[in-house]
């Protein structure tokens, strides 16, 4: 599996990178970020290097990946992140209040704890009302990073204390050069692919994976 942990090595998503950046080197880290966009064009990819720029030991501007922490981020195991997504249809309010005991101590090892909520749009009303009380007022050191296709389907609430971060669809090109380079596709596939994703890799490599 390919690790980004460059903010250079995102694909084609510069208004959210610049964002992320600015933020980074301003020292202005809101505690809750909203990634919105379509499937499959790079929003997770971008939170886990997100977070490696946050955590790294020994550059934060290009993450080392040699560091003990770049190393755990690489295995998903570090102390310090969790990353939430729906059981079955939904994420329910036994998984947010896992998270209220999570951010209730410091980090073991970074500066940040990160919680990471994949499809938020499948909190339940009361999860999604109980996740709104630690937004309201979270400690100085919790960033939480809300993922979803379906921003609409979030509280009001829950949208108001989150920075939202656009992401586009991809250019065909972009994903046709993916293909090539780290897929290992001819180009008359990879272009097929393209032309068939509507500007989602993810919806391009599935496409691949079913034949």
């Amino acid at each position: 599996m390919r690790i980004v942990r460059n903010f250079e090595e995102i694909l084609n998503q510069a208004p959210a990178v610049n964002l992320l950046r600015s933020a980074l080197k301003k020292n202005r880290i809101a505690h809750a970020y909203l990634f919105t966009g379509p499937k499959g064009v790079g929003k997770e990819t971008t939170a886990k290097a997100f977070i490696y720029h946050l955590f790294c030991h020994i550059n934060n501007d290009a993450p080392c990946g040699e560091c003990l922490s770049c190393k755990k981020l690489d295995k998903e195991i570090h102390p310090d992140v969790v990353r939430i997504s729906p059981e079955k249809r939904d994420i329910r309010i036994d998984t947010v209040r896992e998270i209220e005991r999570f951010i209730r101590f410091r980090p073991l090892e970074a500066a940040y704890k990160v919680i990471i909520i994949q499809q938020a749009e499948k909190l339940n009303p009361e999860a999604g009302n109980a996740l709104l009380k630690s937004l309201e007022e979270p400690p100085s050191y919790v960033i939480f990073i809300l993922i979803t296709e379906n921003p609409t389907q979030l509280l009001p609430t829950i949208l108001s204390r989150s920075q939202i971060v656009k992401f586009r669809p991809l250019s065909e090109k972009t994903i046709k050069d993916f293909l090539i380079k780290y897929a290992q596709y001819d180009e008359v596939m990879a272009q097929t692919l393209a032309e068939l994703s509507l500007g989602s890799l993810g919806r391009a490599l599935e496409i691949a994976e079913k034949g």
